[in-house]
């Protein structure tokens, strides 16, 4: 049995979360059939994702203390 944790995000955002996910799904199925490929990114390209790629503090701190309790 795999014991898992849940960690919880507030509601708004959530939703927000759900309607992008939701967007991207109907673009991507409109798209043509086609295989991805993989992009290299430079360095900086990646810093600047990473910089996007925020949660709030409340959601880190939870991840945190999960991660350290293991």
């Amino acid at each position: 049995m795999i014991n898992m944790t849940t960690v919880t995000i507030p509601e708004k955002e959530y939703t927000e979360l759900q309607i992008q996910a939701e967007l991207y799904q109907t673009l991507l199925r409109r798209l043509p059939k086609r295989e991805w490929g993989i992009e290299t990114y430079a360095p900086d390209r990646l810093r600047e994702f990473l910089s996007e790629d925020r949660v709030d503090i409340k959601v880190a701190r939870k991840v945190r203390a999960i991660i350290k309790s293991r």
